[in-house]
């Protein structure tokens, strides 16, 4: 595999506006060896990745569209909206930081360790008789899922950037019990077996566990000592950006615990709402300001980033993709069991699956038709006038129009 030989990997050059220079994968030309795609440490690594990436979706789809069903049965509690919101705001902090841990721990302990709380959190779930019990086990899923969604720097180690977007779409056709038919299996299991929702759980357990087996048996990437030559671990321990990470984390979860509180826990003209709300936005403009001015080495988020222009364009749309899936993702199936049910629990499940079925095959087919094509840019011009143009269609609807 690419590691095996990393002497033989040319890497592509990214130049930013700055002058700074980044590299990135390698070419189909430099995997010399025979069999490479069809080696075990190849085979087994990208298993790894497939189930990772299928833990992380299926930890947050499965329970998503159920959350009220789960706040009957342990609840009631306010706090319920806090096992979906705690998940992204555990990837958003996560997302920041894994790559300086895999710089500082190597990527295979931190994938490594990421399969260990994943296995954690889904036991946690799968037990928990509270809400606050099942908003700490997806604090340990979430925490997880922001190892497993960074997938693509395994695969800029295993797949030659001629192949990138076909592997990426390899990835999805794996995500697809977990993506595509989510609320569909979580009614399932709701009507269909003893365990309930609490099956979901045990489900993501078996994934987490062959993810966690594939990455400790056969991912083997360079190691600390083959990257840094020279260098300890402790002195890029030492410029970490603690202080940084401290201020981003509590910004975003206090703001967001006081959108949360809002029309929900208190009013939203209360102090209570109206304090964390602005003491989060204050902490996050301070963040800001940290990294621009502050005298790190290694800061959190490199600010250099924010002057180019492509960057930035991709950060928006990747954003923009992810909030819409996120979002729908709980709405969708609370509007079709609300405001569209049929009276029939697994096809209300299926009718609640469009939206994550829509998701991972606009995964699987982009990635194909990318490769090909090499015209990456107009594609997201294409989708996103698209979705603009479908989603402006449903502005309308009302009970009445289901069909739409």
């Amino acid at each position: 595999m690419a590691t095996a030989h990393p002497h033989q990997e040319k890497l592509n050059t990214v130049h930013y506006e700055d002058g700074v220079t980044e590299d990135h994968g390698l070419h189909a030309e430099h995997i010399a060896r025979p069999g490479y795609f069809r080696s075990s440490l190849f085979l087994g690594s990208m298993t790894a990745v497939g189930m990772g990436l299928l833990s992380a979706i299926a930890g947050f789809g499965y329970v998503a569209p159920i959350l009220t069903l789960i706040n009957d049965d342990i609840g009631p509690s306010t706090n319920i909206v806090w096992v979906s919101l705690v998940y992204t705001l555990m990837i958003a902090i996560g997302l920041t930081v894994v790559g300086r841990f895999t710089d500082i721990f190597g990527r295979r302990y931190t994938f490594i360790g990421g399969g260990v709380l994943g296995v954690v959190g889904s036991i946690v779930c799968a037990t928990a008789h509270s809400v606050n019990a099942l908003i700490a086990g997806m604090t340990f899923i979430g925490l997880a899922a922001s190892t497993q969604v960074s997938y693509f720097y395994v695969m800029a180690e295993l797949v030659p950037m001629e192949y990138r977007f076909a592997g990426n779409a390899v990835m999805y056709i794996f995500a697809i019990p977990g993506g595509a038919f989510s609320p569909a299996i979580a009614n399932s299991l709701i009507a269909h077996t003893k365990a309930g929702w609490r099956g979901c759980f045990w489900i993501v357990l078996g994934f987490n566990a062959v993810a966690l087996a594939c990455w400790v048996l056969f991912y083997r990437p360079p190691t600390f000592q083959m990257k840094h030559q020279g260098q300890r671990r402790r002195d890029y321990a030492k410029q970490f950006d603690y202080i940084g990470l401290v201020l981003f984390a509590a910004g975003l979860l206090v703001f967001l615990l006081g959108l949360s509180w809002g029309g929900s826990a208190y009013p939203w003209q209360s102090a209570y709402v109206i304090g964390p709300m602005v003491a989060g936005f204050v902490a996050l403009v301070v963040f800001v300001l940290w990294e621009c001015f502050a005298p790190i080495q290694e800061p959190l988020v490199p600010m250099r980033l924010v002057l180019n222009r492509a960057w930035i364009a991709a950060v928006v749309v990747s954003g923009i993709g992810a909030s819409l899936y996120y979002c729908l993702a709980v709405l969708w199936p609370a509007m079709v069991s609300i405001i569209y049910p049929s009276g029939n629990t697994t096809k209300d499940g299926v009718n609640a699956s469009v939206i994550g079925a829509g998701w991972v095959l606009g995964e699987i087919v982009s990635g194909f038709v990318a490769m090909p094509l090499k015209r990456l840019r107009y594609q997201c011009i294409v989708v996103l006038t698209l979705a603009g143009i479908f989603l402006g269609c449903k502005l309308p609807s009302s009970q009445d129009t289901k069909p739409r």
